[in-house]
């Protein structure tokens, strides 16, 4: 076994896709190998997600089933990283004594100087919230530019990712971020643009802006006070660098939702037709104690808007089913809501209570099995709405992006503009490169298409 090998397992959003893959080209430049397995590293980092109850469980767990692997391995590095690090903090270790780490969101970068004994902590490490004047790293060590080769054997991803800003400042009553994140923090726009420009140049042909509210982006810099939309301003930018093909991003908050933004989706040829705005209830009450900043009708409002500027826009959206006080009523309006909008896709949970959020200590908590029948309920019509939308594009043609291998031999797997996940048998050769796909079925979750439709059928969807 190598002496410096790593294995990191990721739970949770796009975000912490994004923060293992910094801590891996961080790692990667100093030295270490990623293996393919945690049996052949010296070091197995779980960098987690803790928004809800069951992904926080799922973590701990695992962490339990690698203490034997510890106890066989003595010399093992062991490390949590990520909001569940943040969330729990040092107290963790009185449960869990065998971890070496454990790292918050914002001091990941530090892992591997600790590592090589460049920091001033040692093990067990327990790094949390921001870094101090004297711990703070040059850009280059916070965000490091992407290697020409990705991954185990991998080329350059044809999607990847960028993070534009950190942390959230709007407090809902049932979310961890602000307090595992921090306040909102953005990059730099230039920092932004080398980073997006670099991973074109390394293959990508797609990014996505990441973000715990994109809206934001800027408004907490002094370039911020000079532009009437910092994000929109950002977008244009990006929209005109050599090579890009497809831009998105994620995820935005229907509060501040500006016309400038609309706007974009209007004319940027970069910019997909596919966004995900958060509704999480139909309820006016409930948003107003979920503490979300809008109602019903405003989001109404923002979606009509979204649609007449682009009117092939396929829209996703949370929804969290059972939150404290949602009476029968509430959720029947949720469910009104969904039918009204028909999003093309919905990402919907059971709500659950996170220690030291507002919604821990409120009244009226609905009853688990109480939860469990509404989500199911929902996700039936959410299903009926999906699988209708997905119809209608039967015998038309989409323009793919392939990005990978299907499940069965010979099929490949790609996104259209509208974020709809299309299987269709080609050759490799295609990955990465922009395909017209007649669709020729649909389910409620993905698309099956063949290559070289007639050029009657052809459009641009």
């Amino acid at each position: 076994m190598s002496p410096r090998r790593f294995h990191i397992l990721t739970f949770g959003c796009q975000m912490n896709v994004y923060d293992s893959d910094r801590l891996s080209r961080l790692l990667r430049s100093r030295g270490w190998e990623e293996a393919a397995d945690p049996e052949e590293s010296a070091l197995v980092f779980l960098n987690t997600c803790a928004v809800r109850e069951k992904a926080a469980a799922r973590v701990i767990a695992r962490l339990r089933e690698l203490r034997s692997l510890k106890k066989r391995n003595p010399s093992l590095i062991l490390g949590l990283g990520g909001c569940v690090a943040e969330h729990e903090g040092a107290r963790i270790l009185e449960t869990l004594p065998f971890l070496d780490l454990v790292v918050g969101p914002r001091r990941l970068p530090e892992v591997p100087l600790i590592l090589e004994g460049d920091s001033p902590h040692g093990f067990p490490a327990v790094l949390l919230g921001d870094p101090g004047p004297a711990e703070r790293l040059p850009e280059s060590l916070v965000y490091p530019p992407p290697p020409a080769g990705r991954g185990i054997g991998r080329k350059a991803p044809v999607s990847a990712f960028v993070t534009v800003m950190e942390g959230c400042d709007n407090f809902c009553a049932y979310c961890v971020v602000p307090k595992t994140r921090g306040r909102e923090r953005s990059r730099p726009r230039e920092e932004v643009l080398k980073e997006a420009r670099a991973l074109t140049e390394t293959g990508a042909v797609e990014i996505v802006l990441l973000g715990q509210n994109v809206n934001s982006y800027g408004r907490d810099s002094s370039r911020g006070d000079k532009e009437p939309n910092p994000f929109a301003s950002l977008l244009r930018d990006l929209d005109a660098l050599s090579g890009l093909l497809r831009l998105r991003f994620t995820t935005s908050h229907p509060k501040n939702f500006p016309g400038e933004l609309i706007e974009a989706f209007r004319s940027l040829k970069t910019l997909c037709p596919h966004l995900h705005l958060p509704l999480q209830s139909g309820s006016d009450g409930i948003l107003k104690a979920m503490g979300r900043g809008y109602g019903y009708q405003r989001y109404l409002e923002t979606v009509r808007a979204l649609r007449s500027a682009r009117p092939d826009l396929a829209l996703s959206a949370d929804v969290i089913c059972g939150f404290p006080g949602e009476s029968a009523a509430d959720f029947q309006l949720t469910l009104e809501a969904v039918r009204e909008i028909r999003f093309d896709s919905l990402f919907a949970f059971r709500y659950s209570d996170r220690p030291g959020t507002r919604g821990a200590g409120m009244e009226g908590k609905v009853p688990e099995e109480e939860k469990a029948r509404r989500l199911e309920a929902l996700l039936k019509i959410q299903r009926e709405i999906s699988l209708s939308i997905n119809r209608g594009l039967v015998g038309r043609v989409l323009k793919v992006l392939p990005e990978g291998p299907g499940r069965e031999a010979g099929q490949l797997t790609g996104r259209s503009g509208g974020n709809k996940i299309v299987n269709f048998f080609g050759d490799p050769s295609l990955l990465g490169r922009e395909t017209d796909v007649l669709i020729t079925r649909a389910g409620p979750v993905s698309l099956l298409g063949e290559l070289t439709p007639p050029p009657a059928q052809a459009g641009a969807l």
